[in-house]
């Protein structure tokens, strides 16, 4: 909330979401990216872009659908936004595969890292993913 000596209009919604998506973040990826600018509208637009993709997709003909989705502009959208959140994350994902013991963060991310074996290959890539979807997850509720 910004600060003020008088009354002052503040777009709710828009802080909701930063603070839902701040919060979410800090149990989610830690305090590498909970605070960055890059990671919070990154998913905080993820998750505006994933429900106007599902829109977009959901008025093309079922049977097109599987030839004409991914040239949407809303899906193509959200493919971009994927790829621009890899850039960021990813460092921090590779980085955190190869920490000692001792310093290991609290959080989703690091527990995923750790717990590979019952989940399968967890490449940079699927992390970053899982993210994103676990932001749009806390965000959309």
């Amino acid at each position: 909330m910004p600060a003020c000596d008088d009354w002052t209009a503040v777009n709710i919604n828009s802080v909701l979401l930063r603070t839902v998506a701040q919060v979410s973040g800090r149990i989610f990826v830690g305090p590498e990216l909970c605070h960055s600018e890059a990671y919070l509208e990154a998913a905080i637009k993820y998750t505006i872009e994933v429900i106007g993709a599902a829109n977009a997709v959901s008025k093309v003909s079922p049977w097109l659908r599987p030839f004409k989705a991914r040239g949407l502009p809303e899906v193509r959208r959200l493919n971009d936004r994927r790829k621009h959140a890899m850039e960021f994350m990813g460092p921090v994902v590779e980085s955190r595969k190869n920490i000692s013991t001792d310093k290991k963060p609290d959080d989703v991310l690091q527990w995923l890292i750790d717990n590979e074996e019952n989940f399968g290959s967890m490449s940079t890539t699927r992390l970053s993913r899982t993210q994103l979807a676990l932001s749009f997850a806390a965000i959309r509720m």
